[in-house]
């Protein structure tokens, strides 16, 4: 179950650190503004460290509760979204920001919340939820003693 969460959450820090370098191109963000490479940097992989962590937390948590595919896959979404669009609105209209980086100038300065929500959390939370949904059905292929249905465990 470890190595499965760590899995996920590897998976969903390239898949988020790929979408925030299409969506919020390198050569806009560090080329045109004064600030050093390194903050730049940290601040993409902050945003990507986040997203991985829960990511990893909430695969864990869909593989220890032993709930059906589905139901795993659309938990693990669902929490994501959620997680994803309360850091965008704090991030973004509330105005919160972390010290030494740029997270809130380049992710969610004025409406860029939106966009981070629409095109990085969405598509994100999306991958992980098929990717959760596909490590619970390998688990109960694993398990072939615990067959799980709905809510219900069968043994």
């Amino acid at each position: 179950m470890r190595f499965a969460s760590i899995t996920s959450g590897m998976l969903v820090l390239a898949a988020t650190l790929a979408r925030l370098f299409v969506v919020y191109p390198w050569s806009t963000y560090y080329g045109n503004f004064y600030f050093g490479w390194w903050t730049t940097m940290w601040s993409y992989l902050l945003v990507a460290a986040a997203m991985a962590v829960v990511a990893a937390a909430v695969t864990g948590l869909c593989l220890q509760r032993g709930r059906s595919w589905i139901a795993s896959g659309v938990a693990y979404t669902a929490v994501n979204l959620a997680v994803g669009g309360l850091a965008a609105v704090a991030l973004g209209t509330m105005g919160l920001g972390l010290p030494g980086t740029r997270i809130r100038g380049i992710f969610f300065a004025e409406w860029k919340f939106v966009t981070f929500f629409c095109l990085v959390t969405v598509p994100v939370s999306l991958l992980g939820g098929i990717l959760c949904a596909i490590l619970v059905v390998r688990r109960s292929r694993e398990r072939p003693g615990r067959i799980v249905v709905g809510a219900q465990q069968h043994g």
